[in-house]
């Protein structure tokens, strides 16, 4: 009768991360693992296999958050890997900030689509405090999932936000209903471009601005203090990022050494604090380990 019923699921481990599986049709288990009373023998690679096989979509839910456990822990692993399909900014307060870290992944070369999500867990967040907006086809839920997929995306708190780059000429516009500060178009982590809000019954912005071929580009709005629908919080708005050329541009050393600590990190709680029932849950879980590293340039440990 026109509606459609999504089976989601929210994929825990206390110090590997968190995954959420979205469009997967069918409840991925165990939907957590390890911690007090249970054993680390799961994988957050594996949660996000069964997630493909059913046609979903994973996200990367409390990313590079060290108070939810380890900075990157097997999640990152899991994106190294090519097993993640999009990074989760959230409305929830953090020790440290999201961005660099987001940017360093991307400047070590792997590209990754950026969803909001409010983070709701209590009514002290507003539902829908953070959320995505999808450039979508015409078939419906496939769609959205591979909108999200292909990074035809933006996160806002309210801002709407356009991107669009032709023949190396780059155009972002946004528009919101509350105030905000600065328009940015960000390439490989830097700024090269900032317009400031017009303001009038609508508050707006627009920039145009040449840029390299290559690497990563993605606009931003900020604001300072919290909005009037927002209080919790500044004004944010973030696009997805666009890759740039045919090439994927030049590959950041300091990334990748960022990087590679954070799953050396990783590697070391599995080997001195993991608690396995068996041999092959340890085995699997520094396997995954060593293919990152392998692919960080760092070599099979």
């Amino acid at each position: 009768h026109g509606c459609e019923v999504f089976v989601n699921t929210l994929n825990t481990h206390p110090m590997l991360g968190s995954l959420a599986l979205l469009n997967s049709h069918r409840i991925v288990h165990p939907l957590s693992f390890g911690g007090v009373d249970g054993p680390d023998d799961w994988s957050l690679c594996d949660w996000a296999d069964q997630c493909h096989r059913k046609n979903g979509l994973v996200v990367w839910v409390d990313a590079f958050r060290p108070e939810a456990g380890l900075l990157g822990g097997e999640a990152l692993i899991a994106r190294i890997l090519g097993k993640i399909d999009a990074i989760e900014f959230d409305s929830q307060p953090r020790s440290q900030p999201f961005l660099p870290w987001y940017y360093r992944l991307l400047n070590a070369g792997f590209w990754t689509p950026l969803v909001g999500s409010s983070g709701k867990e209590s009514n002290r967040t507003a539902l829908g405090s953070m959320r995505t907006y999808a450039q979508l086809g015409n078939n419906g839920t496939e769609s959205w999932v591979e909108a999200v997929r292909a990074g035809r995306t933006f996160t806002s708190n309210g801002p709407l936000l356009k991107l669009e780059v032709v023949d190396g000429l780059a155009t972002a516009s946004v528009e919101s209903q509350v105030p905000f500060e600065k328009l940015e178009l960000v390439q490989n982590g830097r700024v090269v471009a900032t317009a400031v809000a017009d303001s009038g019954t609508r508050f707006t912005a627009e920039l145009k601005c040449e840029v390299a071929p290559h690497g990563w580009l993605a606009a931003r709005c900020i604001g300072g203090a919290g909005s009037s629908l927002y209080p919790g919080g500044p004004v944010f708005a973030h696009t997805s990022p666009i890759q740039l050329g045919a090439e994927p541009g030049e590959v950041s050393a300091t990334a990748m050494g960022q990087l590679r600590d954070c799953v050396t990190s990783t590697k070391e709680w599995i080997e001195s604090e993991g608690r396995f029932s068996t041999a092959k849950g340890k085995e699997h879980l520094l396997a995954r380990c060593a293919e990152a590293l392998a692919i960080l340039g760092a070599g099979a440990p």
